[in-house]
């Protein structure tokens, strides 16, 4: 079996330049990143189609961020994380996805429920994709799990404190993370399922100026 890992760690590295990163301390198995950052892919999804193996893939951590995805393309790089089971990280910050990807996104949360960061900052999500995002991520997350690391700030919800404020009160289960002491990306002091910090940080507009809500006081 150790053979056969080797040539498959081999040929993703050969095929998709894989970071492969071993940790001998913490498991026997390897810890596999899918690096596909910086790739312009904007709308084309023909390197998704070409480099990345068909079927059930080992990825642990997947980076899409700076690669201008809107529309089908983003839809075809969250497909292939649909296709990662043992999926903790994903990285898609800094695109240009809408509401329309976080269908998308939602779909993911339920088949990787275990996953255990989404950075998805400086992207154009309204309240009603957060939202949608935030919901299927409660509703979907194992109760042994730990609070899911959700980075949303810097798209163009209007109102932030507002949107979290009516998330608690729908009584959503989430953390605006303002002790950065008492809550981290493994533990929430608050029993909270969903991590939003940083969620005031949002822009106004496309071309505008950050629209910051007040700062959240430690709780």
């Amino acid at each position: 079996h150790l053979e056969l890992l080797t040539l498959w760690q081999h040929l993703l590295c050969c095929s998709v330049g894989v970071l492969v990163i071993s940790a001998p301390f913490a498991s026997q198995m390897p810890s596999l990143k899918l690096e596909f950052s910086r790739r312009n892919l904007g709308e084309s999804v023909k390197l998704l189609d070409t480099q990345i193996p068909k079927g059930t893939l080992p990825y642990e951590e997947v980076d899409f961020s700076l690669n201008f995805l809107t529309g089908s393309s983003a839809a075809a790089a969250i497909a292939v994380c649909k296709r990662c089971p043992k999926l903790r990280v994903l990285k898609l910050y800094k695109n240009r996805i809408d509401d329309n990807g976080a269908v998308h996104l939602a779909e993911l949360c339920h088949a990787v429920p275990g996953i255990e960061e989404m950075h998805l900052s400086h992207n154009m999500f309204t309240e009603v994709g957060a939202r949608r995002i935030v919901e299927a991520a409660e509703a979907s997350r194992p109760p042994d799990a730990v609070p899911l690391w959700l980075r949303l700030e810097q798209n163009i919800i209007e109102n932030p404190e507002d949107a979290f404020e009516k998330m608690e009160r729908d009584g959503l289960s989430v953390c605006r993370r303002a002790d950065d002491k008492a809550c981290n990306t493994r533990y929430c002091a608050h029993g909270a399922k969903v991590h939003l910090p940083h969620f005031y940080l949002q822009r106004s507009q496309l071309n505008g100026a950050p629209a910051r809500g007040p700062v959240p006081q430690t709780q």
